[in-house]
């Protein structure tokens, strides 16, 4: 009886977390116990260019999300997502499931895409356990995602973590350190392109 209380306690206090991204690419997993998360990146180089991620936990089933990219040459774009969740993950019993669209209203290249995706924690042993998990996510897109995604979230202790996946198209790549719980810097490679940046968490 005991184990199956705890797993309706961890899945109802997961469910008021949502669908977060790793580094393009959405996930299964959830911003909790975060209901605001902006992010902020530029370019090194020749290069100047930049963008802006905000995303926003409206309830325990809903979070909707913001990008403003200024790319080195071109008009600025912003676009508009939303993440739903399916199923909220709980740790080491079953994964984390959210479906959505990314740029609602058609202003990339790249069109309105829609995905589900799926993340699963796996708890790192050892002599020094980590506090944060092993991460992998798998994904399908349609229309603006095309195929499948992957990606995996390592952590190299409990401050510094490496990222890494495909998004369908390209190769990405980041370095994060949290110095603090409500902020992470970032030293990120999209495609080839090298880029620092810093996100805050704000919970209310």
């Amino acid at each position: 009886m005991k184990p199956i209380l705890g797993l309706i306690l961890a899945w109802t206090l997961t469910f008021s977390a949502q669908a977060d991204r790793l580094i393009r690419v959405p996930t299964g997993s959830f911003v909790y116990p975060e209901r605001l998360k902006v992010e902020y990146a530029a370019q090194i180089g020749a290069n100047k260019g930049s963008f802006t991620d905000a995303v926003f936990r409206i309830n325990g089933f809903v979070e909707v999300g913001w990008t403003h990219t200024q790319p080195a040459a071109g008009k600025t774009i912003d676009a508009a997502h939303l993440h739903y969740s399916l199923y909220p993950e709980i740790p080491g019993y079953a994964p984390g499931i959210a479906i959505g669209a990314r740029d609602l209203f058609n202003k990339t290249s790249e069109g309105t895409g829609y995905f589900l995706a799926i993340t699963y924690g796996v708890a790192l042993m050892g002599n020094e356990p980590l506090d944060r998990d092993l991460r992998l996510t798998l994904g399908a897109g349609a229309r603006g995602i095309r195929g499948f995604f992957m990606g995996v979230e390592a952590p190299l202790t409990n401050t510094l973590l490496i990222q890494a996946e495909h998004d369908t198209r390209q190769l990405n790549a980041a370095l994060v350190w949290q110095p603090l719980p409500v902020l992470q810097l970032r030293w990120t490679v999209l495609n080839t392109q090298p880029y620092v940046g810093a996100s805050i968490h704000w919970e209310f």
